[in-house]
């Protein structure tokens, strides 16, 4: 028997024994005639009234001792329901904590929600982008889940689901089977009611999770907040794991650069060696970090005999030969350098070296070197045969040091590099210098005076300059010069051979474009591996922050539910309360609040609200947010620098809430002592808007102005060190950025740029 009807059998009892107490005392005591007939009958009128008037009481007292058990029962049953539910969350959070295999997150998510029997039914249903069915789990409905799994995987879905998916939000079915009853579900989840909610993190829908629960529950919105955390929760771990898939595919595909660029060195047909920089008494050396194999045979060594030593040691002429102080200018400057072709000897090797020389992002020195000791002794062999030139490529010349260089003599061959005959230039018609470029003219002649003006100079090598034939072609040449003096010394004719090196400049040409590609290419690969590991970092720092932040938070949360529901029932429990038991209470109350607002703040850190933006003016938003900030009398709030009528596309809540943030951060830095905020605004460039938060305060030092913005890194006795860090990622959400400018003991500026909106 439930304990409604058992009050009531019990007031109906105690009725009957009044009346017949009643008709007890009337036969025995007063004598008013026959039991019977004070029983049934022959009662006055008064008498009846106050039996009657006295039945109604215990009545009346009945049915207010049912109505209050009924509520207190119900009570208990909701604060029982919760409390497993609470529990299930619990489990929940402690799986998402360490569990990084997909399938079983969603599977042991199933079970906790259902072990306790705080949800009757649990179920999960993965979606990729585009709505095909990636995974599944269910626990409690057994074979019953195969009907709807069925519609899932034919693309089809459930008015319910479908409205969830679409519109978001949670859709909250009281009565499945009065309400759904051609749902595959309804059969399994009889008279219960039902939440369905989509898993969604930022912009990515992972997919549905449904329980079933008792139908009174359902309008319960404690209940259904619960259940959308919940939801939000295992989003959050579903956004975890994929971010995790994501890195481990990104450091595969850094190891697979690394791979590339190792072949693209170890093969290259140049010879290439890697320098750190180091400094020993003041002095800097180069340590050689590797070097390819083609290096290795130009230098005649070994790789493991060579890394790790000083270049001072491994070349020990490098500085005469002029190498190491292209080194150290290029690890002081950045800009690379060419080091022209010079011959390196040393008691190991000895040659011709041609070196590019250039920084990497990291600050390691690349030397890219060529040997050219073949091509030197090919143009030593040439003036060495200069008995057969007429049949060599190179042209012969005996000019004379006048204007123009008049020709003396010239080989027969010159016809074929500069179109004119030998005539052309013996009879003075031609002269040489006109055949000259005439933007290297000027060039030329600097460096024959240049070597001219030196009385031990007996020759010199020009730099390769151009000449046009007669046709109008330009080539390239280069010659060796030897100086003819009288017997004063002063020159009087120059002899020597030109040779036609255009297709050698043009090999040269291609070969510098190609070590700029690769430089280029070395360079940006560099780069790009670098960025990607400290992204990498950084996220990885973020995600363990996420995942200890939001554990941390839902750990907090289960015992402060407790709490508060502890200090509800006590409230309710006892009427009459004692002052020192009611202030007890209120401070209760209070401090857990306040712990809730701590725990909010990191799960907000942890998963924040998309902003939903729109044109707003910026006045209105800082008029909103003071309406709500309580300013203490000695600090004044100067607004007067915001343009009315200037507006920023911007979420109304997420903006206020940042300024607001950044208001109160003024107020603390100047408690005390009190001081002036200054709120201004302006367009900073096209497209976007500048609002800056100024203060007087105390100022930070720049250390912590550089850690200002770190999750959980406060200079404050109160607070988490959260406010920041959510605030700059609210703006920067909106596509701007927030930074500060601080100066210990000057105050504090807090500059926010935001896209600017449709003035109006």
């Amino acid at each position: 028997m439930k304990l409604r009807d058992s009050i009531a059998v019990l007031v109906l009892a105690s009725c009957i024994a009044l009346w017949m107490l009643e008709s007890v005392v009337e036969h025995f005591i007063f004598d008013q005639g026959p039991f019977l007939r004070g029983l049934l009958g022959n009662i006055s009128g008064h008498e009846l009234w106050m039996r009657l008037l006295t039945m109604a009481v215990v009545i009346l007292f009945g049915v207010a001792v049912s109505i209050s058990t009924k509520r207190l029962r119900e009570t208990q049953d909701r604060v029982n329901h919760l409390n497993l539910i609470l529990r299930s969350i619990r489990n929940v959070a402690q799986l998402i904590a360490h569990e990084n295999d997909l399938d079983k997150l969603i599977g042991r998510a199933c079970e906790s929600l259902t072990e306790n029997r705080g949800y009757h039914h649990a179920w999960i249903v993965l979606l990729d982008e585009s709505k095909r069915v990636v995974g599944t789990a269910e626990s409690g409905l057994g074979g019953g889940f195969a009907p709807i799994l069925d519609i899932f995987e034919r693309g089809g879905f459930p008015n319910c689901s479908r409205a969830v998916l679409d519109h978001g939000g949670t859709a909250v079915i009281g009565d499945v089977t009065g309400e759904c009853g051609d749902c595959p579900l309804s059969g399994e989840y009889a008279a219960h009611g039902a939440f369905i909610s989509r898993l969604e993190y930022g912009q990515r829908d992972y997919g549905l999770i449904g329980v079933s629960i008792p139908s009174q529950m359902t309008s319960d919105d404690e209940e259904r907040a619960l259940f959308e955390e919940l939801a939000g929760d295992l989003s959050f771990a579903l956004h975890g794991i994929e971010a995790q898939q994501k890195r481990t595919a990104a450091e595969e595909e850094l190891r697979a650069s690394e791979t590339r660029y190792r072949l693209m060195f170890e093969n290259m047909g140049s010879g290439s060696a890697i320098f750190g920089a180091v400094e020993e008494d003041g002095e800097i050396d180069f340590v050689l970090k590797d070097i390819n194999p083609a290096g290795q045979k130009i230098d005649k060594a070994m790789k493991d005999d060579i890394v790790g030593k000083k270049v001072t040691e491994c070349f020990p002429s490098i500085r005469t030969f002029g190498l190491f102080e292209v080194l150290l200018r290029v690890n002081e400057t950045g800009k690379a350098e060419r080091h022209p072709t010079s011959f390196y000897a040393d008691n190991r090797i000895a040659g011709w070296r041609d070196n590019y020389v250039y920084r990497l992002p990291s600050g390691d020195i690349v030397t890219i070197y060529e040997d050219v000791t073949e091509q030197k002794k090919a143009e030593k062999a040439l003036v060495e045969a200069s008995n057969i030139i007429d049949k060599s490529p190179a042209v012969a010349f005996l000019w004379r040091n006048e204007q123009g260089w008049p020709v003396e003599f010239v080989s027969k061959n010159v016809e074929d590099l500069f179109g004119y005959t030998s005539e052309d230039f013996s009879s003075g018609a031609v002269a040489y210098g006109n055949c000259i470029h005439p933007d290297d003219l000027k060039r030329v002649s600097d460096e024959v005076d240049r070597f001219s003006g030196k009385t031990d100079a007996t020759g010199f090598k020009h730099q390769p300059y151009r000449i046009v034939k007669k046709d109008g072609e330009i080539r390239w040449v280069d010659d060796d010069t030897e100086m003819r003096r009288d017997a004063d010394g002063h020159v009087t004719h120059y002899q020597g051979i030109v040779r036609d090196i255009t297709e050698r400049m043009r090999v040269e040409a291609e070969l510098d474009r190609h070590r700029t590609h690769l430089e280029e290419l070395v360079m940006e690969r560099t780069r790009e591996l670098e960025e990607t590991q400290n992204r990498l970092v950084r996220q990885e720092k973020l995600a363990v922050l996420g995942k200890l932040a939001g554990g941390l938070g839902h750990e907090l949360r289960n015992p402060l539910g407790a709490i508060k529901n502890a200090g509800y029932f006590l409230d309710m429990a006892i009427e009459a309360k004692e002052p020192e038991i009611k202030e007890a209470l209120q401070i209760l109350q209070k401090e857990t609040i306040r712990c809730e607002g701590i725990v909010s703040s990191l799960l907000d850190f942890t998963r924040p609200r998309a902003p939903a933006p729109r044109d707003v003016k910026i006045k209105d938003l800082m008029e909103l947010c003071l309406s709500g900030l309580h300013i203490p009398q000695n600090v004044k709030i100067e607004t007067s620098a915001i343009e009315s009528e200037k507006q920023v596309l911007a979420d109304p809540d997420q903006l206020v809430m940042v300024l607001r943030n950044l208001i109160l951060n003024s107020i603390q830095a100047m408690e005390g002592v009190g001081g002036q905020i200054t709120v201004s605004s302006g367009v900073s460039h096209e497209g976007y808007m500048d609002i800056s938060v100024t203060d007087t305060g105390r100022g930070m030092s720049k250390d912590d102005a550089m850690r200002a913005f770190e999750p959980l890194f406060t200079t404050k006795s109160r607070g988490i060190g959260l406010g920041l860090a959510i605030s700059r990622h609210i703006v920067e959400t909106h596509g701007g950025s927030l930074s500060v400018e601080s100066e210990l003991g000057k105050g504090s500026t807090f500059m926010i740029r935001i896209p600017s909106g449709v003035d109006k």
